[in-house]
């Protein structure tokens, strides 16, 4: 005949750590899904400032073959190529603002990739620490706690 004090202490600390387990798998869920939030966010913004960026160009180069095929006067090429050049300037920076919101969107999907392991390993523990509890096998519960050690190391792997 078993223990049953020793056994109801096991259920409990089996319980405890499974709500803890729950709550860190919790977090990592909500913020898997902020930052895929923000992460498809920056990646519209990176193809809204290229098409702009597209725009500016295609602008300047119809500048540059106007100017070719029409006899104008020196002013109005001063001018035009006044006008390419800040449009070549605001191509430059649209550019500039195409790679940093690229390279936000690419820190942000990293960030996802690492939370929706640790998500998958913390729910995995959940999984075992139930069957451990069922199945009445204490092997079981410590296996869930190395598996949610691994998953509460993608988690914490985020956070700094």
């Amino acid at each position: 005949m078993a223990n049953t004090k020793t056994d109801n202490f096991w259920i409990d600390l089996v319980a405890v750590t499974t709500a803890f387990i729950a709550v860190l798998a919790t977090i990592a869920s909500f913020r898997v899904g902020a930052d895929t939030s923000v992460m498809l966010l920056e990646k519209n913004n990176a193809t809204l400032y290229q098409n702009q960026a597209n725009k500016e160009w295609n602008t300047y180069l119809a500048l540059e073959i106007t100017s070719l095929h029409e006899d104008t006067s020196l002013q109005n090429l001063e001018m035009q190529k006044q006008a390419q050049e800040e449009l070549r300037q605001n191509t430059a920076l649209l550019e500039e603002k195409v790679t940093t919101a690229t390279d936000k969107a690419q820190v942000y999907f990293e960030k996802t990739s690492n939370l929706s392991i640790a998500g998958i390993f913390l729910q995995g523990a959940i999984a075992l620490s139930a069957m451990s509890v069922l199945l009445k096998k204490k092997y079981l519960w410590i296996f869930s706690l190395i598996v949610a050690g691994v998953g509460g190391y993608f988690f914490l792997f985020e956070l700094i």
